[in-house]
């Protein structure tokens, strides 16, 4: 706006430097005219916009400022056409220079509202400004808080899940120690125990005064310890097929607890995708759910099923029609059982699913669903001697 006021003043001041009566049709007095309008219409485009509305409205302008500019300017313009028309008439000096007194003071003070403008649009400037520094800062705290933040929650979330991963690795160690305890143990009942036992045996039965009672006595506890030491002895699913184990599990459940159990295997079961290592948890598991049906379930009849589920997950189930859990699955899971306890960590070691469902009047399933495709644990740890 100053700029465009500063080329009506350079007009104005040619104008009136001009010598000799200046008529209407005069050049520069055409460009003075020319250059009010333009600047008139400019003026009132503006003070009608609304940023000069926003100027308004904060408060630093004198109420209706535009207005008064419009009016001053059309009465500069009136002034200038009526100071041309008088000196074509040719009034008195005294008259002209009071017109010509009277339009100067209008252009100044046109002048000094315009300058008035400028200022207030530079504070306006320095202090959106300043607002936007303060926002930016606020803004800068709050994204510096929130990657503090996200770095604390990060790193409390690491140091869960490298405690997960220690206490499933310590799991996972623990029960692959635990299964060479077993073979250890197995082995040394049967190099020990039952070597002694069949002497023992043998001399009774040589012995005629020996009673038939402590024979029979001696023996059943040699077919005791020969199924312990079976028990025991970790499977070589290397060289084993799971499908078979089971079925074994099976009838061997069937003799030892004289409870009815069938094996419905799916012929396309298989655990190959797996390793030998994995294929000894989930027997494990099996076993000893056979373990607890024999102990506490009271059944009369057990099926075990075992598919493929579309070639992503092994589904086990054994079903019983015994009288259930005692104890809600929670419990058990929280380790007021031992054998379900061991069951979930052998579940979590493989990654799977193992749930308890009690059916609607008696029995129990217990579900296993085993994803394929499950990493190898680690070896554990060599000894320290």
């Amino acid at each position: 706006m100053l700029e465009r006021w500063f080329t009506v003043e350079s007009a104005l001041y040619n104008w009136q430097g001009s010598t000799g009566k200046i008529s209407i049709d005069n050049s520069p007095l055409e460009n003075l005219l020319s250059s009010l309008e333009q600047f008139n219409k400019i003026l009132e485009d503006f003070t009608g916009s609304l940023l000069f509305l926003q100027y308004e409205g904060t408060g630093l302008l004198p109420e209706e400022s535009g207005k008064t500019a419009c009016l001053m300017t059309k009465e500069l313009t009136f002034s200038v056409k009526r100071i041309a028309e008088m000196e074509s008439s040719g009034v008195s000096r005294s008259d002209l220079s009071a017109e010509k007194d009277a339009a100067a003071l209008k252009a100044g003070a046109i002048r000094r509202e315009l300058y008035s403008w400028s200022s207030m649009d530079s504070q306006i400037s320095s202090n959106v400004f300043s607002r936007s520094i303060y926002i930016f800062g606020v803004f800068s705290v709050f994204v510096i808080g929130m990657i503090v933040l996200t770095l604390f929650l990060y790193r409390a979330l690491r140091h869960s899940q490298i405690q997960e991963q220690d206490s499933s690795d310590f799991s996972r160690t623990t029960m692959l120690v635990q299964e060479k305890q077993r073979a250890l143990i197995s082995a040394e009942l049967h190099d020990t125990v039952l070597q002694d036992m069949g002497r023992l045996l043998q001399i009774s039965k040589d012995a005629p005064s020996t009673d038939r009672t402590l024979s029979e006595l001696a023996q059943k506890i040699m077919n005791r310890t020969r199924e312990i030491c079976r028990t025991l002895m970790p499977p070589d699913f290397s060289r084993l097929v799971l499908a078979d184990s089971l079925v074994q599990l099976c009838a061997d459940f069937e003799k030892r607890a004289s409870v009815e159990c069938r094996a419905a295997i799916d012929k396309d079961f298989s655990a190959e995708k797996i390793s030998a290592q994995m294929q000894l948890q989930i027997y494990r598991i099996v076993q000893e759910a056979f373990s607890n049906i024999e102990k506490h379930s009271k059944a009369k009849e057990v099926t075990l099923t075992a598919c493929n589920r579309e070639d992503k997950a092994l589904l086990i189930y054994i079903t019983d029609d015994g009288k259930g859990l005692e104890r809600n699955t929670a419990n058990a899971q929280s380790g007021d059982g031992l054998g379900i306890r061991g069951m979930y960590q052998r579940a979590a070691i493989l990654g799977a699913s193992l749930s308890f469902v009690e059916g609607a009047g008696s029995g129990l399933t217990v579900r296993l669903e085993v994803p394929l495709y499950i990493t190898p644990p680690p070896p554990p740890p060599p000894r320290v001697s």
